[in-house]
């Protein structure tokens, strides 16, 4: 069993580690755990590379650590990429990565382009071909072979023009050709799935190549950068990695008074706070208008804040200098409680889980008190200096993604939605009359590139309602999708307080032609308990029916979380057979409720 307190020391020692011997001791502190911690993410990472980076290895680990994934990383041999990848038996393929890194410079890729001032455009375009060629044969050569994710670098800017200022004048110049390559690396993106490309000239440009820069490093061991470089990169790819497996957050909890405002509106009045185009309310404005930009990314806001429901209101709906509006806030709670028990009635209200939540305050006793109760969410204090909130705000990295769906861009409205659902609820005697009010649909799905994205984040975070909890990439989705021997069902719900998107999963495969396996079976808790899993069930026994299947095969493979569905094939007439369930289909008697219309877009 993981030992709870020593893997949380871990993660504090991690978000207080500054230096690389920081990251190295706790290397050592997660190899002594590594045997005991059965509940968290295993994943291979396979690192190609062109130069020295060893140093990246105890960061990565760490990083990837502090987000539960325990990653085993292997370093191809120094400038041995194209080895690796063209040898069948290479470590590479022997390895079976999740994760394939390729750390390439253009420096060692391209040594002809730093070797003179000037050079013609022809030789830059043949320059330009050959590097791309050469990154897209090692992309193909792995998709072929392997099912793994991959994360390209980008080619941060040069150190030096190659002719000085003579570089911003024309098109045919050093500086202008990294640009074109870094914009034609995502066609790669494009191409080829589960890809996806590391930003370094961003990161670059950002803390500045001269702070990153190791000189004497580079002629006595071919490592041209110092540490700083590799916790930079480090962070990035944990970032990515984080995204790639969905461990993205999906709801801020915010304070008011000096938080989202300057002041205490109870004794300041709705004119006194600070809020506004000068100092110091303009700070708290652009941190409104971060946040405002999380939501369009697909992350919830609610309000947490002990103050005079009305005064705050009053606040929030009509101060002319208000970015976040009601409208914004899929829940809000104002009251004199504490923090702790109204994060954990938001966490109720929106039927998301505590870890799923972060939570920002201006006054430390409270995060405190958060920290100690609900150590599950992850918990910001504000800066005192009103000049770092846009800073801060944009520091928080727990909500990114690598592809925004639909539901993500209509998220704040569908958890709005769901708390006039259940206020609805309350009006009516019976569940089934309250089901028939709703007006519900459903409309199947496909696995089509436009869905993918949502389908691997079902699989990636549904914990409750999930038979056999399987967490699929982008890539293993498209796999499925294309072999022949799955069918991938994703189901939309909506009814007539809004659109709840996909909802439900099915994923199939199908062992003979008598014969199906029910590999995945899923549904959000955001539509639970309306018998919409047996809308589903109806529908796959209609189309093994309709595919001349007699059995259909399903398991249930237990977790901490998914409790719910423990008995699902047992009440729907599934027979357990050996550890597993079964199903005659002719026999079957599954129906689909009769308070659902249902609709097929396959």
């Amino acid at each position: 069993m993981m030992q709870v307190s020593a893997v949380d020391a871990i993660k504090k020692d991690i978000a207080k580690a500054e230096k690389l011997r920081d990251f190295l001791n706790i290397n050592s502190k997660i190899d002594e755990l590594a045997d005991e911690t059965s509940d968290i993410k295993r994943i291979n990472i396979f690192t190609l590379r062109s130069f020295t980076i060893e140093n990246l290895i105890p960061v990565l680990r760490a990083k990837c650590f502090a987000s539960d994934i325990l990653a085993q990383i292997t370093l191809g041999g120094f400038n041995q990429y194209l080895q690796y990848v063209l040898n069948d038996t290479s470590e590479l393929y022997a390895s079976r990565p999740d994760i394939v890194i390729i750390a390439l410079r253009l420096e060692d890729m391209a040594p002809k382009l730093f070797e003179s001032s000037i050079l013609e455009r022809d030789v830059l375009s043949f320059i330009e071909s050959e590097v791309l060629n050469t990154i897209e044969s090692i992309v193909k050569s792995i998709k072929q072979k392997t099912a793994s994710n991959i994360i390209i670098n980008n080619f941060a800017m040069p150190e030096f023009p190659g002719a000085g200022i003579y570089d911003y004048q024309t098109k045919s110049s050093l500086l202008n050709f990294v640009r074109d390559i870094n914009l034609k690396l995502l066609e790669l993106k494009e191409i080829y799935s589960g890809v996806y490309i590391n930003d370094v000239d961003y990161m670059v440009t950002k803390k500045g190549l001269d702070n990153l820069l190791d000189r004497r490093m580079w002629y006595v061991a071919k490592n041209p950068y110092n540490s700083n470089y590799y916790l930079g990169l480090a962070e990035e790819y944990a970032k990515i990695i984080r995204a790639i497996y969905g461990m993205a957050k999906k709801c801020i909890v915010l304070d008011l008074d000096n938080t989202l405002w300057g002041g205490i509106v109870g004794e300041d009045g709705f004119n006194g706070i600070k809020l506004g185009e000068s100092y110091p309310g303009k700070c708290y404005k652009d941190f409104q208008r971060e946040l405002l930009k999380l939501t369009q990314r697909g992350v919830i806001l609610a309000v947490n804040s002990k103050n005079n429901y009305d005064d705050a209101m009053e606040v929030i709906n009509g101060h002319p200098d208000m970015v976040l509006r009601e409208e914004n806030f899929a829940c809000i709670k104002i009251n004199w409680n504490d923090k702790a028990t109204n994060i954990l009635e938001i966490s109720r209200e929106l039927n998301i889980g505590l870890d799923s939540m972060v939570f920002i305050d201006d006054n430390p006793v409270e995060c405190e008190l958060v920290k100690e109760r609900l150590p599950m969410v992850m918990t910001y204090l504000m800066p005192d200096d009103p000049t770092l909130f846009v800073d801060f705000a944009r520091g928080i990295d727990c909500f990114e993604k690598l592809d925004i769906t639909e539901e993500d861009l209509n998220r704040t409205n569908m958890y709005r939605a769901q708390i006039k659902r259940a206020s609805l609820q309350s009006q009516f005697e019976s569940l089934e009359d309250f089901y028939r009010n709703l007006d519900m649909v459903i409309t199947v799905k496909g696995a089509s590139d436009f869905y993918i994205p949502r389908i691997s984040q079902l699989t990636q975070k549904t914990n409750q309602f999930n038979l056999t909890t399987r967490r699929y990439t982008e890539e293993d989705v498209r796999s499925m999708a294309k072999d022949g021997r799955h069918r991938i069902y994703a189901f939309d719900v909506k009814d007539k307080f809004g659109d709840y998107g996909i909802v439900g999963l099915v994923i199939i495969e199908e062992l003979n032609d008598r014969e199906w396996f029910i590999d995945t079976f899923l549904l959000s808790c955001r539509v639970m308990n309306r018998k919409v899993e047996d809308a589903m069930m109806s529908f796959v026994c209609e189309q093994a029916l309709k595919s001349g299947i007699e059995t259909v095969w399903g398991e249930y493979i237990p977790t901490k979380k998914n409790m719910p569905a423990k008995d699902f094939y047992r009440n729907l007439g599934f027979t357990e057979i050996d550890g597993r369930y079964c199903l005659n289909v002719k026999e079957a008697g599954i129906s689909c409720p009769d308070y659902f219309k249902i609709n097929i877009e396959i």
